[in-house]
């Protein structure tokens, strides 16, 4: 996905989890031992760095739910894009898991007034169509939901169709959302699961 953006346009800095990618330390089944702090340093990366002023965090499984929690943290931050949020429901182990491990966090974008996107497919294993549905109505304006036809979980950032609609889906996004302000300057930051 982050490399998708960058071909697009897209200034991006690709963030791996504590233990996860080519990062050093253990990860966290809840995204609580120190996910969410290191967003927000790669977001004073990008300030100090790069003299970025706006930063969208796009997030894709747990990185959407560590981005959800990172959403108020910081003011560069001007809005999310949460790819296959993983709010979990009871229609099985991974669901179940995932309602329990990461549901919490989608509880800071609720309150949130900075601009958030939902995209899921509507195969997704972890997360039900009316799910996502009912929890993008939690939220604040503005807010939307893209649901991508015959995806599921795993699917949506995937090759082919499905990385591509999302790409386009985050590109309209940015385009309204870039700065904060509805001009299309501004930066991405991609974390991911």
């Amino acid at each position: 996905l982050a490399q998708r953006l960058a071909q697009h346009g897209h200034l991006v800095l690709r963030v791996d989890f504590r233990g996860a990618g080519g990062s050093s330390g253990w990860a966290s089944v809840r995204a609580t031992h120190g996910e969410v702090e290191d967003v927000l340093a790669s977001v004073e990366w990008l300030q100090t760095h790069m003299g970025v002023s706006a930063v969208h965090v796009v997030g894709y499984s747990t990185g959407a739910a560590v981005g959800a929690t990172a959403l108020d943290k910081s003011e560069a931050i001007k809005g999310l894009v949460a790819v296959g949020f993983p709010f979990g429901g009871w229609n099985g182990v991974l669901a179940i898991a995932s309602k329990w491990a990461l549901g919490p966090h989608f509880h800071p974008a609720e309150k949130s007034q900075k601009p958030i996107v939902f995209i899921t497919g509507d195969r997704d294993e972890i997360t039900s169509v009316e799910e996502m549905e009912e929890r993008c109505r939690s939220c604040q304006e503005p807010t939307a939901l893209h649901i991508l036809p015959g995806a599921g979980h795993f699917d949506i950032v995937g090759r082919g169709r499905y990385i591509e609609a999302t790409v386009r889906h985050i590109g309209v996004y940015l385009s309204s959302y870039g700065n904060g302000q509805g001009e299309s300057s501004g930066s991405s930051v991609a974390a991911s699961s």
